[in-house]
């Protein structure tokens, strides 16, 4: 269907009225002599209808022996808009040299896209891939994707799989990260558990080796919870891999200090702003000279896009805002708020896999700042691998 409208439209078609006479005769005649028309209607006795534009000569005719009389109504199609402009060359110059550079620039790659990735940076990747010479404007013919991803692969131990597919002039490297083990020792070496933090086991759970303590006992950091050293009835002693969890109650505590007098960055007002054009890769800066420190600067990248595809073609705008150094000073309450979010960053980091069950806490205000100390009951997996020394 879609050949056929692209046909009708490249060799023009029209849309025609036959009036009086008998329409249903010419119609005849019409599929007759072989000639197709589309669309028919009638509407007051007039017959409406499409027909190709070479074959509306041949009606005539067809027209005479049915005693209909034609006329054109509206004309379509590229036949008919180059017939209109074909004494205005500029035009048609013009889109010989629109396409010629078109074809020119499908040459090269526009777009490179990355998928899959998570932790990795898609900006580290697209640096890995320019450094292989694979960028926003380099030459399609040019690129190995086998030998691309092989480089890719070495140059980046964090990514496990990675594929390189040029469609057209677009590439997308799909990637697969790297899953690091957990921390520990490999499960074939012989190792015991040791206590990471001092504490009253509330729960163990021993998948292999021999016990040491017994839940509701305090051990400190260090005290060997679980050996890898399996003594059998027969009274030989056999070295594994100790594996267990210990889920002790512990304490912890941590402190922050808040001063009063605080320094903080602050924007002075004044701002400047640098824009770069970037055409395949290329950069080109639109300003002189540069900016002095200090400053903050903010980054927007506006891209050219035909639908949801990105050209090569981008204008980024940095604007630059002049900082300074300022003195503040806190009251009271706001240094114990800032105290209180100090600690629960902390707790985010510190705190990881670690069920807290009470908190305690209590502020000092020294006259210079405050204080925080927070005291912590919780439950955790004091369970830690050692490798076994073992004497030959």
């Amino acid at each position: 269907m879609f050949i056929l409208i692209l046909y009708r439209y490249l060799f023009g078609y029209v849309k025609f009225t036959a009036r009086n006479g008998f329409s249903t005769r010419f119609l005849n005649l019409c599929s007759r002599g072989g000639i197709t028309v589309w669309k028919t209607s009638c509407v007051n006795k007039n017959l409406f209808g499409y027909i190709l534009a070479k074959d509306y000569k041949k009606l005539r005719p067809y027209a005479r022996s049915s005693g209909v009389r034609l006329h054109v109504l509206e004309r379509h199609g590229l036949a008919f808009i180059l017939h209109r402009y074909r004494r205005r060359k500029g035009i048609l110059v013009g889109a010989f040299l629109f396409f010629g550079v078109l074809q020119f620039l499908s040459l090269f790659i526009w777009n490179i896209q990355v998928a899959g990735n998570q932790k990795v940076d898609s900006v580290k990747i697209l640096e890995n891939l320019r450094s292989f010479g694979v960028y926003e404007g380099t030459v399609r013919s040019g690129i190995n994707e086998g030998a691309v991803r092989q480089q890719l692969l070495m140059k980046m131990p964090e990514l496990s799989w990675a594929a390189v597919n040029i469609n057209g002039s677009f590439i997308t490297v799909d990637v697969r990260e790297t899953i690091k083990p957990p921390p520990g020792v490999e499960s074939e070496v012989p190792c015991n558990i040791k206590a990471t933090r001092d504490g009253r086991i509330v729960s163990m759970k021993v998948i292999q080796g021999t016990s040491m303590f017994q839940v509701g006992e305090a051990v400190v950091k260090g005290d060997l919870l679980v050996s890898g050293a399996i003594e059998h009835k027969t009274g030989v002693t056999v070295f594994k891999h100790a594996k267990a969890e210990v889920i002790a109650e512990t304490n912890r505590e941590l402190k922050v200090f808040v001063p009063f007098s605080q320094k903080e960055v602050r924007r002075t007002g004044k701002a400047e702003q640098r824009k770069v054009i970037t055409v395949f890769g290329m950069k080109i800066p639109l300003f002189v000279g540069s900016v002095k420190e200090p400053y903050e600067r903010k980054r927007e990248v506006w891209d050219l896009r035909i639908s949801e595809v990105r050209l090569p073609w981008s204008v980024t705008t940095a604007t630059f805002y002049e900082t300074g150094e300022y003195e503040v000073m806190l009251n009271e309450t706001e240094a114990k708020q800032k105290a209180q979010k100090e600690i629960a960053n902390i707790e985010k980091t510190e705190f990881s896999g670690v069920k807290i069950l009470k908190v305690n806490q209590a502020y000092t205000n020294t006259g210079k700042g405050v204080a925080l100390k927070v005291n912590y009951l919780c439950n955790e997996n004091i369970a830690v691998e050692e490798n076994m020394l073992i004497n030959k």
